[in-house]
Order: C-alpha cells, then sequence, then structure tokens
C-alpha cells in the first residue's frame, strides 16, 4: 500500500494542531492521530480502533502509515482487527 505519511522536518515548536501538514498524521483526510514522535506513535496504535469516521480503507492506510514512521514497531505488531472484545 502507498504511505501519505512524511517526516516534518521543521524545526521550532508547533503550537496548534493546524500548522501541522496532512503527511504527519496516520489518518491524512480526518488529520487524526498525529506521528511526529515515538510517543505519538505509540498512542495512535493504541487507540486505533477508537478512531471513529472512517473506513477500513483509510485504516489501512493509517496502519501503512504507522508502519512506515516507526518500522520497529510494524515487525512486532499486526494491523489491529476492529470490533469489541468486551464481555459477551
Amino acid at each position: 500500500m502507498e504511505t501519505t505519511w512524511m517526516p516534518h522536518d521543521e524545526h521550532g515548536t508547533i503550537h496548534d494542531r493546524a500548522e501541522l501538514p496532512e503527511t504527519v498524521y496516520a489518518f491524512p483526510k480526518q488529520r487524526k492521530e498525529p506521528l511526529t514522535d515515538a510517543a505519538h506513535v505509540k498512542d495512535a496504535l493504541a487507540r486505533f480502533d477508537q478512531v471513529e469516521g472512517v473506513s477500513d480503507a483509510d485504516r489501512d492506510l493509517a496502519f501503512a502509515n504507522i508502519t512506515r514512521r516507526q518500522p520497529i514497531t510494524a515487525s512486532i505488531c499486526t494491523r489491529p482487527t476492529g470490533g469489541s472484545s468486551g464481555p459477551s
């Protein structure tokens, strides 16, 4: 799958998420889950199934972006499948 993630190399402090380009987000069209550093990548993986208003294709792209951003993470995890794992 073609990814959209690209590193954001601008120096300085970002004070507003609106200043970030779409290419730093796991879900670029929705501007959800920025992948600006390792902590944000970890958060994006943890919240992957909680993101609302996205299609399966958006999730496929997001997972591809996450694994492109953090290849080590990709080698130890698989794409979350969604759904509820709560008590039945």
